[in-house]
């Protein structure tokens, strides 16, 4: 359990973050760096519709835009080919994974703080062995 707020206290930094960075060019630049072959990973097809639209209104042709929520970031590397040039997320992909990460690392603590204590287990007080719980995140 998180009694000082550490998490939420970072979950709020990133946000007033990623609400500072808001019409600085960062899509603008990634855009002029793309390069036949590479790929941009979104997190949903109307980004994705929205992305293709702009790289064929500068005229980037040879990049592969693919929708991929933050919550399955493991099927870019599981059952798909490596891109032939670099892989590049979008800001907005990027945002939403961290607050993803964030989110999950405050599950994983309230989860352990339930599993490792007797009186917020929901169990029998008198058991001595934790019991069996996974993790989202491997440290």
């Amino acid at each position: 359990m998180d009694i000082y707020g550490i998490g939420s206290g970072i979950e709020s930094l990133a946000k007033n973050f990623f609400k500072s960075s808001r019409v600085t060019g960062r899509t603008t630049r990634m855009i002029e760096a793309l390069k036949p072959g590479d790929r941009v990973v979104v997190h949903e097809p109307n980004s994705k519709r929205h992305m293709e639209k702009m790289l064929a209104r500068v005229g980037k042709a040879g990049i592969e835009v693919i929708a991929v929520p933050v919550n399955e970031s493991h099927s870019l590397v599981v059952g798909r080919q490596r891109a032939e040039g670099r892989t590049y997320f979008t800001h907005d992909w990027l945002e939403l994974y961290w607050l993803y990460a964030i989110r999950e690392i405050q599950q994983d603590l309230a989860q352990l703080s339930d599993a490792s204590s007797r009186s917020c287990g929901g169990g029998d007080s008198s058991a001595t062995q934790p019991q069996s719980i996974s993790f989202s995140k491997t440290l």
